[in-house]
C-alpha cells in the first residue's frame, strides 16, 4: 500500500467538481511501451512501493536490498520524461540492521514524502518497530522518526501509510504483536505533515486469544475525510469458519474509529492478502473503494476476489479479478486508483499455465471502472516477477514496479512499467 493510492494534484478543487458532476470512466488501460530497471544490485531487491508527486510530475519508487544480515531501504525518482534519478538510501545504512517492507505517501501541499518501514537494530533484547523518515523537496531527508516502539514480547510488522489531504496529515497502520506473543492487533498512528505524532497510537482491531489480525493495508477517502482500513484475521471462536478472513474499519485521522466492523471476505476457504484504493465521488455515496484479496481453493489453486465498498461502509457489487481458472494460480493482489480518471487498476502475480512453455510467475493486471466492471487481463511483465505496487501518474498512466529476476540469474531486482490508455491517429498524406 501499497501505493500506490496517492492523492494527485487539484484533488480540493476535482472534489468540488464530484459534487455537481460524475466524470465519466476513461477507457480500459494496457500495458504501455516496455519494462525498464529501476534498480539492480548484487544483492536481493524486493518489496517496491510508489508514488507520485503531481508539483514534479516524477514518482519516488523505495525498495529494500536485502544481504546476510540486514537490510536497508533506497530510492529513485522516475521522472515523466527525461532520465531517472540517481539511487540513493532513505534508511540508515548499518548493514547489520534490519530496514525492510517500506511504503510511502506524497503529502502535495508540503511537497513531501514519507516513507516508512520495518526496523529492527538487532541489538541485545530489540524487536521489530515502526520507523520512517520525510523526504523534502530539495532532496534532503529528516532524521528517524518512531512511530512506537516494540517493547517486551511486542513487535511492530509490515508497517503501511497513506496521506489525508484535508488536514494534511498521514496515518500510519501496523500489525503489533500482543503481550504475550499470542496474537496481534492492528494499530495506527496520525503523523503530521512535520512528521510529528498526533497523539498516541491506537487500536483499530484488538487481538486476543482466539482473535488475531495481520496484513494491514490502507486507502484514504477525500470525499468524507476517511480512511478505509484493511486485514487478514483469523477468528478461532466460529467453529464453522476457522479460516482467515478479510475485514475493514472506517478510520478517521482525529483519530479514531466509524461504524462497525465491515466484514468483507468471508468465504469458508482461507482469504489472506487484502489490498484496497479508493476513489471520490460525490454524496449519497460519497466516495468508493475497491477492495482485493487472495482465496486459496487449494495449495498451489489461488484466484483474486474483489469487492466495492462505499464511503459509509455499504457493502457493494463483486468484482472480477482472475476468475476460477483450476490451471493458475494468482496470488498478492494491489489495486490502485486514478482519482482524476475514476479508474482503478488491479495487479496480481500468477503462473503462466500449461499452455505456456515455462511454469514462472509473472505479473497480470486489468482495469476496473468505478462501477466495478472489469476490462481485459493483460499480462504485463516478468517469469518471476511479483510484489508489485502502482501509483496514478500524468496522462492519465500507472508507474506499475515490481521485483523480478533475469532468467538463469538468482538475484531479484526492481523494475517499472507503465500502464494506461493511450490513442495513436496514424499519420495520413495527401
Amino acid at each position: 500500500m501499497v501505493f500506490r493510492r496517492i492523492l494527485i494534484g487539484g484533488m480540493a478543487a476535482l472534489l468540488a467538481v464530484l459534487v455537481t458532476f460524475n466524470p465519466p470512466a476513461a477507457k480500459a488501460g494496457n500495458p504501455l511501451n516496455t519494462s525498464f530497471i529501476i534498480a539492480d544490485h548484487v544483492y536481493p531487491l524486493e518489496h517496491p512501493a510508489v508514488a507520485y508527486s503531481s508539483l514534479h510530475e516524477e514518482h519516488l519508487v523505495v525498495w529494500c536490498a536485502s544481504n546476510a544480515g540486514g537490510s536497508i531501504i533506497f530510492g529513485r525518482k522516475v521522472p515523466k520524461n527525461g532520465p531517472m534519478g540517481a539511487v540513493f538510501p532513505i534508511s540508515g545504512t548499518d548493514p547489520s540492521q534490519k530496514h525492510c517492507y517500506p511504503d510511502v505517501a506524497y503529502n502535495i501541499q508540503d511537497d513531501i514524502y514519507l516513507i516508512v518501514w520495518e526496523f529492527n537494530s538487532y541489538s541485545g533484547g530489540s524487536y521489530d518497530n515502526v520507523q520512517g523518515r520525510l523526504l523534502y523537496a530539495d532532496g534532503s531527508l529528516s532524521g528517524d522518526l518512531f512511530f512506537d516502539t516494540g517493547g517486551a514480547l511486542r513487535n511492530r510488522t509490515n508497517p503501511r501509510v497513506d496521506y489525508g489531504y484535508t488536514y494534511n496529515r498521514n496515518l500510519v497502520v501496523w500489525e503489533g504483536m500482543t503481550s504475550g506473543g499470542v496474537s496481534s492487533d492492528i494499530e495506527g498512528q496520525v503523523v503530521n505533515s512535520n512528521g510529528a505524532k498526533i497523539n498516541s497510537n491506537f487500536i483499530i482491531a484488538q487481538g486476543t486469544l482466539k482473535l488475531s489480525h495481520d496484513q494491514p493495508d490502507l486507502a484514504y477517502n477525500i470525499s468524507r475525510n476517511e480512511y478505509l482500513v484493511v486485514w487478514r484475521c483469523y477468528d478461532t471462536n466460529d467453529p464453522n469458519d476457522l479460516n482467515y478472513d478479510v475485514y475493514g474499519q472506517r478510520v478517521t485521522d482525529v483519530p479514531g474509529s466509524k461504524g462497525n466492523r465491515l466484514s468483507i471476505g468471508r468465504f469458508s476457504p482461507p482469504e489472506s492478502a487484502p489490498s484496497v484504493a479508493a476513489l471520490p465521488s460525490p454524496a449519497p455515496q460519497s466516495g468508493i473503494y475497491l477492495v482485493a484479496w487472495q482465496l486459496q481453493y487449494a495449495p498451489g489453486d489461488n484466484d483474486i476476489y474483489g469487492l466495492l465498498v462505499e464511503g459509509d461502509g455499504t457493502i457493494g457489487a463483486a468484482v472480477e479479478l482472475t476468475g476460477t481458472d483450476s490451471n493458475l494460480d494468482e496470488t498478492n493482489p494491489v489495486v490502485a486508483a486514478d482519482q482524476a480518471r475514476r479508474r482503478f487498476v488491479g495487479l496480481w502475480a500468477s503462473n503462466y499455465g500449461p499452455s505456456e512453455i515455462f511454469h514462472f510467475i509473472g505479473l497480470r493486471g486489468r482495469d476496473i471502472t468505478s462501477d466495478g466492471l472489469s476490462g481485459a487481463i493483460h499480462r504485463i511483465d516478468g517469469l518471476y516477477s511479483d510484489q508489485a505496487a502502482a501509483a496514478p501518474g500524468a496522462g492519465g498512466d500507472f508507474l506499475v514496479v515490481y521485483n523480478d529476476a533475469v532468467l538463469g540469474e538468482g538475484n531479484m531486482d526492481i523494475y517499472g512499467r507503465r500502464w494506461g490508455n493511450r490513442i495513436y491517429i496514424p499519420l495520413t498524406r495527401k
